[in-house]
């Protein structure tokens, strides 16, 4: 099982807290700080001017494959400065969703407002948000109580988050994640072709669920303090199936297409506390939406094969392009690609 920290937009990882005690405006490792790309250096200077926030301390933040991330201390407390191009329509999408479902009480790293009223600032080439810092640990894929909170938290965003069915085949463009990387392996065009097909027919004869999605629901995305659990990196968000945030979550849990037969929902339901951790995962989910368990049975394996096709095209734009962005090394990218491949079942 692949790490989480290589799927798409993975949570940057966390630094311990500031110590107490520091005075003044501390930027850490700021040789690291992709400044340029903001179109800007003074980071404490911007955040003191679009959102009113003495900055005491800024530290870089890294792991994220599509954004650049601070942690930022002011006199009020601890926020995440994050920047993405300013072309990512997912990220304002984001923005929005998480605002809103901080609002119904979860914890999502909602974004603090500019002092003009905004969710987020923009620079001439990139979207700025402050966000809250949501405290807690992240869930992990190899602890097999992850599952059992990540589906718990998934009901929860979706019962909070529902909204009516939208065009599918709008939808679906999500899929070719790029035409001209469908070819970069042999196996990907054919599989993408085939989970189209049978994602049109799946629809052609249920009405699926659509909500909110979170996009990328990976373990680390999931922070645990206590009986809380919060959800944060919005960064991929969008309206759509249900499914395809269950599917999502289950493919960072390790979950391959052969896994996914018909009888994986029944193993899931009637045996939790000997499931795997996407059969908890999948348990979890239909324990507070249990309305949704036919669907699962009839969905489940078509949308982990759309999130696996959108995982494979990906990944083979990265290494097309050999953008290391989030990364130490190609085969990092390489082993994303691997990692779609093999829980389609192909072996090269």
């Amino acid at each position: 099982m692949i790490s989480s920290s290589l799927m798409i937009g993975n949570s940057p990882r966390r630094p311990a807290p500031p110590q107490p005690g520091s005075r003044g405006s501390e930027i850490l490792s700021q040789a690291a700080a992709p400044t340029d790309r903001l179109g800007f250096v003074d980071l404490p200077q911007f955040v003191e001017t679009h959102w009113a926030q003495a900055v005491r301390r800024i530290e870089v933040l890294t792991g994220g494959l599509n954004s650049e991330t601070w942690t930022v201390t002011t006199a009020t407390g601890r926020y995440v400065l994050k920047s993405v191009p300013a072309h990512d329509a997912g990220f304002i999408r984001g923005l929005e969703l998480a605002a809103s479902l901080d609002r119904r009480g979860v914890p999502t790293g909602a974004p603090i407002r500019t002092v003009a009223g905004s969710l987020f600032e923009r620079t001439p080439d990139r979207s700025v948000a402050l966000l809250r810092w949501v405290d807690g640990e992240p869930l992990s894929a190899a602890d097999p109580r992850s599952g059992a909170r990540m589906g718990s938290m998934l009901a929860r965003v979706h019962e909070a988050g529902a909204t009516e069915p939208d065009d599918l085949e709008t939808w679906l463009r999500i899929l070719p994640f790029g035409d001209d990387y469908l070819d970069y392996e042999p196996w990907i065009r054919p599989a993408v072709e085939n989970t189209l097909e049978a994602t049109r027919e799946l629809h052609a004869r249920s009405r699926m669920t659509w909500v909110g999605l979170h996009g990328d629901p990976s373990p680390s995305s999931f922070l645990v303090r206590g009986d809380d659990t919060g959800l944060i990196d919005w960064g991929a968000t969008m309206f759509g199936p249900a499914l395809y945030d269950l599917a999502s979550a289950a493919m960072y849990l390790g979950c391959s297409i052969d896994e996914a037969g018909p009888e994986f929902v029944v193993r899931a339901v009637e045996h939790p506390g000997s499931a795997s951790g996407s059969e908890s995962l999948v348990a979890g989910y239909l324990a507070a939406r249990p309305g949704m368990i036919d669907e699962v049975r009839l969905g489940f394996g078509t949308y982990l094969r759309v999130r696996l096709c959108v995982q494979a095209g990906y990944f083979a734009w990265r290494c097309a392009n050999d953008i290391r962005t989030g990364i130490n090394s190609a085969e990092e990218n390489q082993q994303g690609l691997r990692h779609a491949r093999e829980s389609w079942g192909i072996q090269t």
